[in-house]
């Protein structure tokens, strides 16, 4: 402790029954029970602490690089093509046609909820809408008008919500 540090003591306060000298006995009753750690435990938590975390981040910034100056696949980086196609991989390997979510009965449902009504705020042009479809590489591989899009066929599904 220096020599110009203040010494901990209940006798600070002046008041004995105010608020403030029943969290002072709060505090001292807190700092009695606390445990103490010595000089050299301290310094050596801490430099342990310290290098610990500056390998973490050497260990982070260095598989961030990575990452980034990695060769594209498919326009993704090679690192994550391999993680999503290993995750798939694992996922197929896990699926089974038989184990697929319940269904219901058409009588078993209702109206689905409506999720908010935030969105558009003006109503649909439908006759100038358009849904492109375009490519990996970013080329055009087609557009549909909202006739398009009404003459597919209809398909019903019953969820559980």
């Amino acid at each position: 402790m220096s020599s110009n540090a203040r010494p901990r003591s209940s006798k600070q306060v002046s008041n004995p029954g105010s608020p403030d000298q029943s969290r002072q006995d709060r505090y001292d009753a807190l700092e009695t029970d606390t445990p103490r750690l010595g000089q050299i435990e301290y310094y050596q938590r801490s430099r342990r602490s310290f290098l610990t975390g500056a390998v973490a981040s050497l260990a982070g910034f260095s598989i961030f690089r990575g990452v980034q100056t990695s060769s594209l696949v498919d326009r993704t980086p090679g690192p994550l093509r391999w993680v999503h196609e290993t995750n798939e991989a694992l996922w197929r390997g896990l699926f089974r046609q038989d184990h697929q979510a319940r269904t219901f009965d058409r009588s078993a449902s209702s109206m689905v909820r409506v999720n908010g009504r935030h969105g558009l705020e003006e109503p649909l042009d439908q006759d100038s809408w358009e849904l492109r479809v375009e490519g990996p590489d970013g080329s055009l591989l087609g557009t549909h008008k909202m006739q398009d899009i009404y003459a597919l066929p209809r398909y019903e599904h019953t969820i559980e919500h």
